[in-house]
């Protein structure tokens, strides 16, 4: 899984931005026209994806679901809730063990308020990353139990990608005739891993969480100012539109 993550470093904001800078650099000498486009492309580029109001579209382009309404009859026909996994600090002082990212927690937070809900039972998903001494999905039960008092009935702790996720979560799954699944993700991700869990056999109901940065309040002038928070959503939403587009070509 190295060269995924030497990709992403390189593909994605700000290095993409950054390289193009230095490319233009080094063009000015001989190129002088062509160095400056690379340049202005670099700064002008890096500037737009650090402004929130830019960024927020960006984001809004990638969701494909609305928030789940909890009364609503498709839930009636699912079999499970499947959280897909999000990362996790490998220690947090606090509480001397690992933790789920920030979006992890939102996650388990959202897969457990769809469990009281609807009784369905839940799934954790994610392997142990490289580097790491902790499978991903334990972190997300022990959290889980922790603050919800609830406890998986599976825990899918093999997978590194979204793909794997799907995957190994149907090998569990379809054999218990187990084949629509609450798909609890954030909303950023939830196309891509719409059409990889569709095409490991599942039927999706898409749980999205995170769709209230997408649907903020009309465009106010402090959002028209770059920040760090714009930068890195507007670098995570490209690396799903790559992710995507990825695995649709892959599969052509």
């Amino acid at each position: 899984m190295l060269y995924r993550t030497l990709l992403k470093f390189w593909l994605l904001p700000p290095m993409l931005n950054i390289l193009l800078i230095m490319l233009g650099l080094l063009l000015l000498a001989r190129y002088r026209r062509l160095g400056i486009a690379c340049c202005a492309t670099g700064l002008l580029s890096l500037l737009l994806l650090s402004i929130p109001q830019f960024s927020n579209g960006l984001l809004q382009s990638t969701e494909v679901a609305k928030a789940l309404d909890a009364k609503h009859e498709r839930l009636q026909s699912a079999d499970a809730i499947v959280v897909l996994g999000a990362g996790h600090l490998e220690f947090a002082a606090e509480y001397g063990d690992a933790q789920p990212s920030h979006d992890g927690v939102a996650r388990l937070s959202y897969a457990a308020y769809l469990h009281r809900v609807t009784g369905l039972p839940l799934m954790l998903t994610g392997g142990q990353p490289a580097g790491s001494e902790h499978v991903h999905a334990q972190v997300l039960a022990r959290y889980l139990q922790r603050n919800y008092g609830l406890m998986p009935r599976w825990i899918e702790g093999r997978s590194r990608t979204t793909e794997e996720n799907a995957i190994n979560a149907a090998a569990v799954l379809l054999p218990q005739q187990l084949g629509t699944v609450l798909l609890v993700t954030q909303s950023m991700h939830m196309r891509r891993s719409i059409h990889l869990f569709e095409a490991a056999g599942f039927t999706v109901i898409p749980a999205p969480t995170g769709l209230s940065f997408a649907s903020s309040p009309a465009a106010q002038a402090w959002r028209w100012i770059p920040t760090t928070t714009a930068l890195h959503n507007s670098s995570m939403v490209i690396h799903e539109i790559l992710g995507y587009w990825w695995y649709r070509l892959r599969a052509v």
